[in-house]
């Protein structure tokens, strides 16, 4: 795309931060707008049309991915918490029982026998 459309190569730098003449800082321009006048160049292009429009939805398509890795997470967490609250409540309802058996009505009939 650059050497089709871009300036000379002597004239490219590393980095668009670089100006190429230091006498250029002026000539810097603040505000930048677009000329949608060439936008035909760039669609007629294969390349370029492919970058413009190929990589379009990836922010979207990034974004749902994200979050469905996080609710898939979040599922697996939810069943673990899910799965270990009910293992708390059986041990619970367990000692309950155990406790009315063992306290209150073995010694209800302990003492009926005295």
């Amino acid at each position: 795309v650059l050497e089709t459309y871009g300036g000379p190569m002597d004239e490219w730098v590393d980095t668009f931060r670089v100006l190429r003449q230091p006498d250029d800082a002026d000539l810097v321009p603040v505000e930048v707008t677009y000329d949608g006048s060439r936008d035909y160049l760039l669609m007629s292009d294969p390349v370029v049309n492919f970058v413009l429009e190929g990589f379009s939805g990836d922010l979207f398509t990034g974004y749902g991915l994200v979050l469905g890795v996080l609710r898939d997470e979040m599922v697996v967490l939810l069943d673990s918490v899910h799965f270990e609250l009910r293992i708390l409540f059986a041990v619970y309802a367990s000692l309950l029982f155990f406790g009315f058996y063992v306290l209150l009505f073995r010694r209800t009939i302990a003492q009926s026998y005295e």
